[in-house]
């Protein structure tokens, strides 16, 4: 998963835990960090929460089984409030 949106994720991520813990970093620093294999080697606690960031999303599954499907014009289309509760049960946050 060193697709450039991960990437981009993570670093967005890193930035804003790292401003809250009142350390600046910029994505000009995190594009230093990392290496050319896109990875933090260089950097063990970084890497470390790459790592972490990467099998949190690999082992991400939403269950979608008991959820309502709407067939429009040959389109599936799944029921919102029965697969924001799906994502919720999940443990991810789901907004709007």
């Amino acid at each position: 998963m060193h697709t450039d949106k991960a990437i981009a994720e993570f670093e967005a991520w890193y930035i804003r835990h790292s401003a809250e813990a009142g350390i600046t970093v910029t994505p000009e620093d995190m594009a230093k960090l990392r290496g050319k294999n896109c990875e933090y080697e260089a950097y063990p606690a970084l890497n470390g929460k790459w790592i972490g960031w990467r099998a949190a999303r690999t082992e991400l599954v939403i269950e979608l089984t008991g959820i309502t499907i709407l067939e429009h014009n040959g389109r599936d289309f799944y029921e919102k409030v029965g697969l924001c509760q799906a994502i919720e049960a999940a443990g991810v946050t789901v907004r709007g």
